[in-house]
């Protein structure tokens, strides 16, 4: 295995576990709070989770460009099958599961792949 590929898997097994650390604490928990049936707060609690995804799937992007919108599978894979464990373990919540699903997989592939597109003058204005 060639130093490339190391650091490629590295950088997979980041982004899995900062994926699991996102959807564990934050969509879980957007996911079992109880909202007292108000809709404006699962709705913020949906465009927070997507805020997050969005912002880990830039910056993954950007950092592994070669990588692509790749980065955001795999930011997503621990949050989908917390998901679809708990979609199955609770009858009343596959709507609510599926939604979340949608929206952290197409937002953080989306944003992964726009930041592998943007570059950054990291080295400062050399002129």
């Amino acid at each position: 295995m060639n130093l490339n590929n190391l650091k490629k898997l590295f950088g997979i097994i980041i982004a899995v576990v900062a994926g699991g650390l996102a959807g564990f604490y934050i969509v879980m928990g957007a996911v079992f709070t109880d909202f007292g049936g108000k809709l404006w707060e699962r709705i913020v609690a949906l465009l927070l989770v997507i805020l997050v995804y969005s912002i880990m799937g830039f910056v993954f992007g950007n950092f592994g460009r070669e990588t692509g919108a790749w980065w955001g599978a795999y930011l997503s894979l621990p949050a989908i099958s917390f998901l679809l464990v708990y979609m199955f373990r609770e009858s009343g919540m596959a709507v609510t599961s599926v939604i979340y699903i949608l929206a952290i997989l197409t937002f953080s592939t989306i944003f992964a792949h726009f930041g592998s597109k943007v570059k950054f003058n990291r080295g400062g204005d050399k002129r």
